[in-house]
C-alpha cells in the first residue's frame, strides 16, 4: 500500500499544481462547495458498498478494496478539483499570494477528506482481519499519521520555497528560476530526506526501539559483522499483524531497521538475518538516494519538457475542436494537455 498511496499523492499534488485558478470564478464558493459535498455523500455511499460486499473479507479482499477505493478518491478529486472552482476559493491561504504553498496544502487535504472516508468505512473489515481495537476515528488518525510521512518532505519544500522567494533580491530570484536554482532546492530535497525525514517518520509511525534481549542481541551483532550500524525498531503496522520490514535513512545515526512484531514471531533466527541482509543491501547499494534522486531529477527533466510538450499537444487541431466546445475553459484544456503526460511519464 505504501507504494500505491506513494504515486497517488504524486499524482493528487500534480494535477493540483496544474489546475487553473484564474482571476475570477465561473462558479460560487456556495456552488463549488456543494459540487465537493456532492462528490463526498456520492464517495461515501460507494465505500459502503465495497467494503460490505463479500469480496473484501479477509486480508487480500481488505488491501484490494482500499487499493481500488483510493484510485477512485483520485479519479473523483480529479473530476470535482476541474469541474468546480475550489482552486480559486482555496486562494486565500496563500496569504494574498504570498505563500502559494499553503493552498496546495489545502487542496491535499481536501484529498485526504476522501481518504478518511475510506479508513472509517472500512473499520469493521480492518477490525476482522487485523483483530484491532482502535475506534474508527482513531483508524483515521493513525492512517493519517502514516500517509502524512509520505507527503511531508513536499511539503516542507514547497513552504521553503516560498519563504525563500520572498526576500527581496532579484539576484536571489533570478537564481531560484535558473538550473543552479533547481539543483539548489534538489539538493535541500536531499538534506531533508536524508536528515529531518527518518527520525519524523519514526515518530509518526509510532516505530519504539527493540527491547534488549537476545534477540536484539544477536541482530546487533549480525550488522556489525556486516560492517553496518543501525536502531533497530519494532514497527507496528496494521496492529503489527504484517509480515514485512523496512530501512529509514541513509546516514548513520539516523538509520532505522523496522521490524513487524509478526515478522519476528513467525521468522527463525536464519531467515531474519536474510532480512537484515535485505535491508542493509538497500543502503550499501544506495537504493533510497537512488529513490530521491529519481524523483528530485524528473522535476529538472519536467521543466525542460513542459514547454516542447505543451506547443506539441497544441499542434493538433482536436485540441482546438475542444476549446470551441466551451464545455471547460481554454485555460483548463490547456493546463490538461500540457500537464497530463508528465504526469504520464512521472507514474
Amino acid at each position: 500500500m505504501i507504494y500505491t498511496n506513494l504515486l497517488v499523492f504524486i499524482a493528487v499534488i500534480f494535477l493540483f499544481s496544474i489546475a487553473p485558478a484564474g482571476e475570477s470564478a465561473s462558479h460560487s464558493l456556495f456552488v463549488s462547495l456543494g459540487l465537493y459535498g456532492l462528490s463526498l455523500v456520492g464517495f461515501q455511499l460507494l465505500v459502503k458498498r465495497v467494503f460490505t460486499s463479500s469480496q473484501s473479507g479477509g486480508t487480500v479482499g481488505y488491501f484490494g478494496a482500499e487499493r481500488r477505493l483510493s484510485i477512485t478518491a483520485l479519479l473523483l478529486f480529479a473530476l470535482t478539483l476541474f469541474v468546480s472552482d475550489i482552486k480559486y476559493h482555496l486562494s486565500f491561504l496563500s496569504v494574498g499570494g504570498l505563500l502559494p504553498a499553503l493552498t496546495n496544502v489545502g487542496g491535499l487535504l481536501l484529498f485526504f477528506s476522501y481518504l478518511a472516508l475510506i479508513w472509517r468505512g472500512g473499520h469493521h473489515n480492518y477490525a476482522s482481519v487485523f483483530g484491532g481495537q482502535q475506534s474508527p476515528s482513531s483508524l483515521v488518525a493513525g492512517n493519517l499519521r502514516f500517509n502524512l510521512a509520505l507527503v511531508l518532505p513536499w511539503i516542507a519544500l514547497s513552504l521553503m520555497y516560498d519563504m525563500l522567494a520572498l526576500i527581496p533580491s532579484s539576484r536571489i530570484t533570478l537564481f531560484f528560476d535558473s538550473l543552479w536554482g533547481d539543483l539548489f532546492f534538489l539538493g535541500l530535497f536531499l538534506i531533508l530526506v536524508l536528515l529531518f525525514f527518518p527520525p519524523l517518520v519514526r515518530r509518526l509511525w509510532n516505530c519504539a526501539e527493540l527491547e534488549d534481549g537476545p534477540l536484539k542481541e544477536h541482530l546487533v551483532a549480525f550488522c556489525r559483522r556486516q560492517n553496518f550500524d543501525a536502531t533497530l525498531c519494532v514497527w507496528p503496522l496494521y496492529e503489527g499483524r504484517l509480515i514485512t520490514a523496512a530501512v529509514l535513512g541513509m546516514m548513520p545515526g539516523l538509520r532505522y531497521i523496522l521490524l513487524t512484531p509478526a515478522l519476528m514471531q513467525n521468522l527463525n533466527m536464519g531467515e531474519l538475518e536474510a532480512v537484515m541482509t535485505h535491508e542493509i543491501g538497500h543502503i550499501k547499494y544506495r537504493h533510497l538516494l537512488l529513490y530521491v534522486l529519481l524523483i528530485g531529477g524528473f522535476s529538472l527533466v519536467a521543466g525542460l519538457l513542459a514547454e516542447p510538450v505543451l506547443y506539441l499537444s497544441l499542434s493538433m487541431d482536436w485540441i482546438f475542436q475542444l476549446i470551441a466546445k466551451e464545455l471547460v475553459s481554454a485555460e483548463t484544456v490547456i493546463m490538461l494537455v500540457g500537464g497530463l503526460p508528465l504526469l504520464l511519464l512521472l507514474l
